[in-house]
């Protein structure tokens, strides 16, 4: 599956304004993913739009163990682990339910991205911290 990934990671559509976003925020703060995605296929993605270098971590799906991925709160609080950071000084953006989900079981304050028609009312019984339905509301933010 990881491979699968991969090739699919190099043809992948971004999302509208993401990469300025990417861009912008690593200049002031440490802009880090964690997907239930594999981490080659991640770091595939930002590689291809030459975003690697503005990625101060990547970590994704290391094995094929499914109760381990999002909504379960490993993969973020062993990046929290990894990179030595409290909760309290992080922000995660996600676009689905689990992302908000698996935030908060972490302590972690949650951004939920409602990319298609329907998801801000999807959003709403898991009470994320705020709720955006573009990266450009975000990149104004900075």
């Amino acid at each position: 599956m990881s491979a699968l990934e991969v090739v699919a990671a190099r043809t992948a559509k971004p999302t509208p304004y993401a990469h300025e976003l990417i861009r912008t925020a690593s200049k002031s703060r440490d802009v880090v993913f964690a997907s239930n995605n594999a981490t080659a296929a991640v770091k595939t993605y930002l590689a291809t739009h030459d975003l690697d270098r503005y990625a101060s971590g990547v970590f994704g799906r290391s094995s094929h163990i499914l109760s381990r991925l999002k909504p379960d709160r490993f993969l973020l609080e062993h990046t929290l682990s990894e990179l030595g950071l409290s909760p309290d000084q992080v922000v995660y953006i996600g676009d689905s339910t689990t992302d908000v989900m698996a935030a908060h079981a972490s302590g972690i304050r949650a951004i939920a991205y409602a990319n298609k028609p329907g998801k801000l009312a999807s959003f709403m019984p898991y009470e994320p911290e705020a709720v955006v339905d573009s990266m450009s509301v975000l990149l104004r933010a900075l």
